[in-house]
């Protein structure tokens, strides 16, 4: 309930049954990750469950003054309205969470920057990465909603296989749905045409919405999401796979707000960072050969070499203020290079996923000499958030 219709969420849930906030005092922010849990969540709820029914439960969605993803007031809307979105016969308009899901991925995959990569905005995962908000872009995140898409694709095909012919979608979202018969097609390498795609929606659902809902086909919707996923796929592979000087290999993680590339060479050595890696092994970017080639440069670049454990990135060694406060954190602290449990967690389990056992029961032996070794750590042994240079566990809570 707390989705916008423009893709965006509440950062806050309020104290009361349905309240929501845009984020603390008053300011305003979107990260561009925002769409990317929901589906994960959902998918891992259907899974254990086989409650795939719950996709067709309507619910309402969330409104208030801000839209375009927070870049744009509605000057139309005032508290007295509700915050709940309304159509054009001032009702409260109620989708399905199939389609609330559905409309944070398609709007990702328009929201580009120019180097046709998911716009960073407000942060990623990474929420210190928060001053790139004009030209900034995550291809970390790009990873993730690309198998986003791939996964309701594949929720798509087993409905379908129950009896389901079509869905019915909230009308202005197949300006989005492109590759649907009868639709404009746009070209996805231009992110001008993306924008321009993005822009119209935006305009047509700012204040109210229509209120109707089209009838559409199962297959030509999963037709059109695997078009999306492919393209996202092929765009990475082909754009940000880098080969450093010193013959090491890796994806490029993000864009600065000069629309610079953060990672591979630079003027103070290579740049790396552990998430940028993590995302395109769990989500099938990385191909067999590209997994290898990051796990040796993650052992090269990330790994201290007399303790255990991973940094979360090399160290930026001077403060930029184009990508964000994490550059101003001393090195090895917080999003700064710390060992995050998080992400050292999550690149083992990509890695038994993609069938590199070996190497992720490396990963998993390393974050458990951390975690046990209570007289460096400093707490009692568990996972803490991170580990600091001097492998104390921090925000163990």
């Amino acid at each position: 309930r707390g989705i916008r219709v423009d893709g965006s969420n509440a950062t806050i849930i309020g104290t009361k049954p349905g309240e929501f906030i845009a984020d603390r005092n008053n300011v305003p922010r979107t990260w561009c990750d925002h769409g990317a849990w929901p589906v994960f969540v959902l998918n891992f709820y259907i899974q254990q469950t086989g409650d795939y029914e719950i996709l067709f439960k309507e619910l309402p969605y969330w409104k208030d003054i801000f839209a375009h993803r927070c870049r744009v007031k509605d000057e139309f809307w005032d508290p007295t309205q509700g915050f709940k979105q309304l159509d054009d016969n001032n009702d409260v308009y109620n989708g399905t969470i199939l389609e609330h899901i559905l409309i944070q991925q398609l709007t990702a995959f328009y929201n580009v920057g120019d180097n046709n990569n998911l716009l960073l905005e407000g942060g990623d995962w990474n929420d210190t990465l928060d001053m790139a908000r004009e030209k900034g872009e995550s291809v970390c995140f790009h990873n993730f909603y690309s198998h986003n898409l791939a996964v309701l694709s594949s929720i798509l095909q087993f409905i379908h296989g129950k009896g389901y012919e079509t869905v019915y979608l909230l009308s202005e979202t197949l300006l989005l749905l492109d590759r649907m018969p009868n639709q404009s097609k746009i070209d996805y390498n231009s992110p001008e045409a993306k924008q321009s795609r993005l822009e119209k929606y935006f305009q047509k659902t700012q204040h109210n919405v229509l209120g109707t809902k089209t009838q559409v086909n199962i297959n030509d919707l999963i037709a059109d999401l695997d078009a999306k996923s492919q393209h996202i796929v092929s765009h990475i592979q082909k754009n940000e796979w880098i080969n450093t000087t010193d013959g090491f290999s890796f994806f490029n993680g993000h864009y600065d707000n000069d629309g610079l590339r953060i990672h591979g060479d630079s003027d103070v050595g290579v740049q790396m960072d552990l998430t940028s890696q993590v995302f395109p092994i769990m989500c099938n970017v990385a191909n067999g050969e590209q997994i290898k080639d990051i796990y040796r440069s993650i052992k090269q670049y990330l790994k201290d070499s007399d303790s255990p454990g991973l940094r979360l990135c090399t160290d930026f060694k001077q403060l930029n203020l184009n990508i964000g406060r994490k550059t101003g954190f001393t090195y090895g602290h917080k999003e700064h290079g710390s060992k995050w449990s998080q992400q050292n967690i999550m690149l083992a389990y990509g890695l038994y996923k993609r069938g590199f056992v070996q190497e992720g029961f490396e990963i998993f032996q390393e974050l458990y000499k951390l975690s046990t070794d209570s007289n460096k750590s400093l707490i009692f042994p568990g996972i803490p958030s991170y580990f600091d240079p001097k492998n104390r566990g921090a925000y163990a809570y």
